[in-house]
């Protein structure tokens, strides 16, 4: 069985989740071992096992609670029993937590991976990486770099800079490389690119495609230039001239004029107009008009209905042509950018994010449900998907054969999620698997749909206000789409004008507590302003007079939210917020305010100063750097280190002696320091001392190593507030190091690239307000809720026009089987007008989706500031929003909550929160010390190579004793030195003259009567074998046994240190001794000398 809940907006869809597992597991003390829970974050992750354990722990308890009555009721089983059974899961689940089955979806998809490494030819050790642009950065990257010994691709890629010249578009073939590389991390396209198909998109082939292409434009531009040529050759010969025509070059004489120049316009209303009517073409005030009507009706008429009737049966093919030649000289790149993608992946032993479910669905199509279970160590009976509308479809093809086994062996499955609530699409999220797919995916199956009809979140007020907006704002984005299809060029009778309506069928919430009195706000204010930045501003004023009105009413700071859809948006919102935070009238207020915006990497001074001075260290000429670096020092890190007394710059100079220059902070803390034309000169005297000692060091350790040594030189882990900041940028240059790079220039390519808008994790018990984009707001919820910008486009515009991946149908277009197209208007006007219809439907559910989760995250009191421009026909949310709380304004429901004057639209009242409000903060805890451990100490490098001979040095003591070990290691008797020295040479140890040499010697050395015995095969012989002790290995060069007796014998080149090496031969003695050996010799064998001197006899 398959049960399908559909949860608006505050429905208690967690709740039901935990209810349904807590039902499953209550029902068989081992059901935890069976059941996959997979949800959309860590978060959810997280929260959805604290419940489930918690309220285990409060039923074995004997608790009643909301949880354990609602169990009771569906189960039947008595409390008693219930009692005994969730004692018994507790303790098993604690017991084999590993087993117990919550996680995200990417988790199961790379545990599944981590067990089908092998089948895939991925390695185990693989490193998952989740920025798809840093891949990609590094691909194009190396791309353009090998153009040089590729003429081919060199030839390809001047045709792209040209053919973009020509046609005014920015000639940065980068920028376009990366546009459509991002395509490469896409479903739609990665689904189909991993085929064979692939093949279809190599130069050559793509070369026949753009001439193909290129036939059907220059056959429609030609004959539509030969007609215009003719229509103007006539009127020349009639003794006429365009301006004898009405509207002269905007008439019908100028589209003529037009299409003889090769040009090709569009078939306006005038053509049209003239193609009927003779009379239109001519004004009747003409002093010729006789004459001019005559040429029209015998030729030119006749011309132009021919010209129309020619234009409107090949305009669809010439314009798909030239939609898909735009972005053809790209799409012959991206075979050569997967190659390179391919090459990091390999060299780096990186998995990209976007590549997991790709491979996932090959395990999972190719194999038996049993035989994923027996390699992933579980076998799921029962599976429960939360979050069902953010699926993908390749996640959602990985699931289904996964949950159709277990509906076939009767054991129950569920889903919950909303279409309203989907606003992730551009992570590949595909809403049409909940609203359409899965009923027919599961058609004659056991499927039950569930509606979870109540609000349990939010106030009455709330609920009251979004019940009575959507089903006009619904009205309102169907409509405006209707009418945006039929401007395309589109027929508006498709497919997709119902799905508005289908989507937000049954919106209406009931309170979930329905006796409470109503209460809560709902205030929307329109700002009249021409300008965006003069609304922005007027906007911003007013959100920061709303917080003061909130806090004056007991709310405190950690109960508002600030939406935003933009992040650009949350920066004048935070500098306005820090400037009237210094003002004395608003010291009762607390602005503190918690954002990635204002936790980005770039905020901190500290991490700043640390990647200034890399910079300078990398480059040392760069002036701005060191203009950049004193001005941070002087006016933000020194003042605050000099108050601690760690201002290491200070000390270093006076202790110099230097005082040509005041480096003391200024007493004054709102003295700013200043640069001169001196500065160079300055940052020489302050920082080279430091910098000197640090850059050979520097240079040479890893990134993060580099940033903690900086760090350590200046203090900065002394500023506390800092710290935090310090250690994302070490745990981001640590990943770094491993996943990319351990460049430091490459490093800082990172940091400006992505490395700067990264923010630091905070605790969310911190009294502050929240600042959050719409998308990150998602399964949250806010006593309050402030939208300060509510001027959102329905549909994209210029650089945010999104690539559409088409089927083409017909011929020529389909010698390719999948072609990018950009999804302007002229879209609508070719033979991927569906696919355009159903693009712009499912970008307006998406803004209108968007609204929803705003609107939808107050508990208690939403306020919105929208712009107001008047006869404003903008493409906008806000308008439709203005047009329809005018609309509600006029109704007897609603009388009274609208004021044409103020254009503020209020609902409900403002209650007094019975808490402290104020400046209650949390305070934070940080460690007293930040401990470094420096590994540098423990490393050392061996100083020489380990090589012999030396053309250019020639031979060491050092060397040629390593190389008589290496091959006295392999004598056994006195016959084994030949082969041994032929290993050497064998292994270019030593040439051939050398080895003579050296075979000839150690010949004469084994021989020699003192060690003679030592290799004459009586012993059993262990060579370079370590000795086991408590304190460290030793390792004797020759160990020779002979029943109870035992010799030890050391080489060594000569006689220096003597009294060393006996110490270490009669430590080497000892430690046979203590094996139980009756009689053990050591002997120091000086080589050189040719001398054997006896150490000991134990």
């Amino acid at each position: 069985m398959l049960t399908i809940y559909k949860a608006s907006a505050g429905s208690g869809k967690t709740f039901r989740l935990v209810v349904e597992y807590l039902k499953l597991i209550l029902s068989d003390e081992l059901n935890y071992k069976h059941i996959l829970a997979v949800t959309f974050t860590n978060k959810a992750t997280a929260e959805m096992k604290e419940r489930v354990v918690s309220q285990l722990s409060e039923i074995a308890k004997g608790e009643k609670n909301a949880y354990s009555d609602i169990v009771v009721k569906e189960t039947g089983l008595p409390p008693s029993i219930l009692k005994q059974k969730a004692k018994a899961v507790l303790r098993n689940i604690l017991h084999d937590y590993s087993r117990f089955s919550v996680s995200t979806i990417d988790k199961f998809t790379q545990r599944v991976l981590k067990a089908f490494n092998r089948e895939l030819g991925i390695t185990p050790g693989y490193i998952l990486e989740l920025d798809n642009d840093m891949i990609l950065q590094e691909a194009a990257d190396r791309l353009i770099m090998e153009v040089s010994g590729n003429k081919d691709l060199l030839k390809w890629l001047k045709n792209l800079g040209e053919e973009r010249i020509r046609n005014n578009k920015n000639f940065n073939i980068k920028t376009e490389i990366l546009k459509l590389g991002q395509e490469l991390f896409k479903e739609h396209f990665q689904v189909f690119f991993s085929g064979e198909d692939k093949k279809l998109y190599g130069r050559v082939h793509l070369k026949q495609y753009s001439i193909e292409l290129s036939k059907i434009i220059n056959f429609f531009v030609s004959e539509l230039k030969k007609k215009g040529e003719k229509a103007l050759s006539l009127i020349h010969k009639a003794g006429l001239d365009v301006s004898d025509f009405s509207y002269g070059k905007s008439g019908i004489a100028g589209f003529f004029l037009k299409l003889s120049e090769g040009n090709i316009p569009k078939l306006g209303s005038r053509v049209l107009k003239a193609g009927e009517d003779c009379e239109s073409w001519v004004s009747k005030k003409h002093h010729n008009r006789d004459s001019v009507t005559g040429l029209i009706e015998k030729a030119l008429f006749p011309l132009l209905n021919e010209t129309i009737d020619f234009y409107s049966r090949h305009f669809i093919k010439y314009n798909t042509a030239k939609k898909i030649v735009a972005n053809l000289y790209t799409l012959g790149i991206l075979n050569d950018l997967q190659l390179e993608i391919d090459k990091i992946r390999y060299e780096k032993g990186i998995l990209p994010i976007s590549d997991s479910n790709l491979l996932l669905k090959k395990i999972i199509g190719d194999s038996d449900t049993p035989f994923i279970y027996e390699k992933i160590g579980n076998i799921f009976h029962h599976f429960m998907l939360d979050e069902f509308q953010d699926t993908s479809g390749l996640q959602w093809e990985n699931f289904k054969p996964l949950v159709l086994n277990a509906m076939a062996e009767g054991k129950s499955n569920l889903v919950v999620g909303d279409v309203k609530q989907s606003i992730y699409r551009w992570r590949n999220s595909n809403w049409k698997i909940l609203a359409n797919e899965i009923e027919e995916d599961f058609k004659g199956q056991n499927i039950k749909l569930v509606p979870l009809g109540n609000n349990w979140r939010s106030s009455d007020t709330v609920i009251h206000f979004n019940n009575s907006v959507f089903p006009l704002l619904v009205d309102s984005f169907s409509g405006e789409y209707i009418n945006h299809i039929a401007e395309a060029g589109s027929t508006p009778e498709n497919p997709f004008t119902s799905i508005f309506e289908k989507i937000y069928t049954g919106i209406e919430q009931i309170p979930g507590e329905r006796d409470k009195p109503r209460e809560g706000l709902v205030r929307i204010s329109f700002i009249e302003g021409s300008e965006d930045e003069d609304y922005q501003g007027q906007s911003t004023q007013l959100l920061l007079q709303q917080v003061k009105e909130l806090q004056d009413k007991g709310f405190k700071s950690s109960d508002i939210a600030i939406l935003i859809r933009r992040k650009a948006d949350g920066l004048p919102i935070i500098k306005q917020f820090l400037e009237a935070s210094e003002e004395p009238g608003n010291a009762a207020y607390n602005f503190d305010i918690i954002s990635n915006e204002s936790l980005f990497l770039s905020s901190s001074k500290s991490v700043s100063f640390v990647i200034q001075l890399v910079t300078h260290l990398i480059n040392p000429g760069d002036k701005i750097v060191k203009a950049t670096i004193l001005n941070e020092y002087k006016n933000y890190l020194q003042p605050a280190l000099h108050k601690l007394n760690k201002d290491i710059v200070y000390t270093t100079i006076q202790n110099d002696g230097q005082h040509q220059f005041n480096f003391t902070p200024p007493g004054n803390t709102e003295t700013c320091y200043q640069l001169t034309n001196s500065f160079e000169e300055e940052f020489e005297a302050i920082f080279t001392p430091i910098t000197g000692q640090l850059k050979t060091a520097i240079l040479n350790a890893s990134i993060d190593e580099a940033i903690t040594m900086i760090c350590r030189a200046f203090n900065l882990f002394e500023l506390k507030e800092d710290v935090p900041f310090i250690q994302a940028l070490i745990d981001q240059s640590a990943q770094i190091k491993t996943n990319f790079t351990n460049d430091l220039s490459n490093f800082l390519k990172w940091w400006d690239e992505k490395g700067a808008n990264l923010s630091v994790n905070v605790n969310d018990d911190t009294d502050a307000i929240r600042l959050f984009t719409v998308h990150k707001s998602k399964g949250l919820e806010f006593k309050v809720v402030l939208i300060p910008f509510f001027d959102w486009p329905i549909l994209w515009s210029g650089n945010q026009t999104p690539t559409i991946w088409c089927h083409p149908g017909e011929a020529p277009f389909n010698m390719l089987p999948l072609v990018p197209v950009s999804a302007n208007k002229t879209m609508a006007q070719t033979i991927f007008a569906e696919e355009y219809s159903e693009e712009v439907a499912s970008t307006f559910i998406d803004c209108l989706n968007l609204i929803y989760v705003a609107f939808t995250r107050a508990k208690s009191v939403l306020m919105v500031n929208a712009p107001y421009k008047e006869d404003d026909k903008t493409l906008t949310a806000n308008r439709l929003l203005f047009n329809i709380v005018a609309q509600l304004g006029g109704k007897d429901e609603w009388k009274g909550n609208y004021s044409p004057e103020s254009m503020v639209f209020q609902y409900g009242n403002l209650a007094y929160e019975n808490q402290s409000g104020g400046k209650e903060k949390t305070e934070a805890i940080f460690s007293e010390k930040y401990f470094f451990t420096d590994f540098n100490p423990r490393l050392k490098l061996r100083p020489r190579s380990g090589n012999f001979f030396s053309e250019e040095a020639g031979t060491t003591n050092k060397n040629l004793g390593q190389l008589l070990h290496e091959i006295l290691a392999e004598v056994i008797v006195a016959g084994d030195v030949g082969k041994a020295c032929k290993n050497a040479l064998r292994k270019r140890k030593v040439n051939t003259k050398e080895y003579a040499g050296i075979y000839a010697w150690l010949t004469t050395l084994i021989n020699s009567p003192g060690a003679k015995d030592w290799f004459s095969g009586r012993y059993t012989v262990l060579n370079e074998r370590p000795l086991l002790s408590k304190d460290k290995n030793k390792r004797p060069d020759r160990i020779m046994l002979s029943e109870n007796e035992a010799i030890i014998v050391d080489y060594k080149i000569d006689e220096i240190e003597s009294d060393k090496y006996k110490n270490q031969v009669a430590g080497y003695s000892h430690g046979l001794k203590n094996t139980g050996i009756k009689k053990v010799t050591g002997y120091l064998w000086f080589l050189k000398p040719n001398r054997i001197e006896k150490v000991c006899e134990l």
